[in-house]
């Protein structure tokens, strides 16, 4: 059996792949982003780490997730994701196998409930789950786990 390569077609697939990869180089550059922007990967310059996929999460859904070592439950409500600790305060339970209604969402142990907007306890506002900013970009949910340092 013989087979025969097109060294032709070859080179023109190289250059095309390569003007591609500059061109979204340039791009990101022009739109200020970084090549870690651009393929979707960890965002540690500001702080946001990746997370799952937006599709991974519908709206109305709950989805536990541990970033940098930290348990978050992400909740889409009403078209925005909103990130919380994924530990009661109560009895240190996990949420995912609690109910959401709205922006409430109620610890399975003992129905504490919270707010996934701000993390307050909703009979006592004293009490506050620690929250975490979320973005999405490129397909993906990205968590604010770190805030950046202020430059001097």
């Amino acid at each position: 059996m013989l087979i025969q390569f097109d060294i032709h077609n070859d080179i023109q697939l190289s250059w095309t792949r390569a003007i591609l990869y500059c061109f979204s180089i340039w791009i990101g550059k022009f739109l200020r982003l970084s090549k870690n922007d651009i393929y979707g990967e960890s965002m540690n310059k500001d702080g946001f780490e990746s997370s799952i996929k937006e599709d991974e999460l519908k709206e109305g859904q709950m989805r536990a997730v541990r970033v940098k070592g930290k348990p978050i439950l992400l909740v889409r409500v009403g078209g925005e994701v909103f990130g919380l600790s994924n530990r009661c305060p109560h009895a240190g339970c996990t949420f995912e196998g609690g109910i959401l209604r709205e922006y409430i969402v109620m610890c399975p142990c003992h129905g504490w409930k919270f707010d996934v907007r701000n993390g307050q306890y909703t009979e006592n506002p004293l009490t506050v789950l620690q929250t975490y900013r979320c973005k999405i970009m490129f397909s993906t949910i990205f968590i604010e786990i770190e805030k950046p340092k202020q430059q001097k």
